[in-house]
């Protein structure tokens, strides 16, 4: 119910390891069809977004590869 992704195209899917589509004007049939009838609870993929991660990991994560004069330039 809290996480969706949203297509380049402008489609609706509900989770991005199904691949239900439905256009913006059709949600409700979303919730109908595929929220109201999911039962998963193990996602792991990026929809998440490292959630599970503590704001002090991701922090020290982000602080730290952000100064160690990395970059993805060549």
């Amino acid at each position: 119910m809290r996480f969706l992704v949203v297509r380049a195209d402008g489609a609706l899917q509900p989770c991005s390891m199904q691949f239900w589509q439905y256009p913006l004007t059709e949600r409700g049939r979303m919730i109908e069809e595929f929220t109201s009838t999911n039962r998963c609870d193990e996602c792991s993929v990026s929809i998440r977004s490292y959630l599970d991660k503590s704001f002090h990991q991701l922090l020290g994560e982000n602080f730290f590869s952000f100064n160690s004069g990395e970059t993805s330039q060549g």
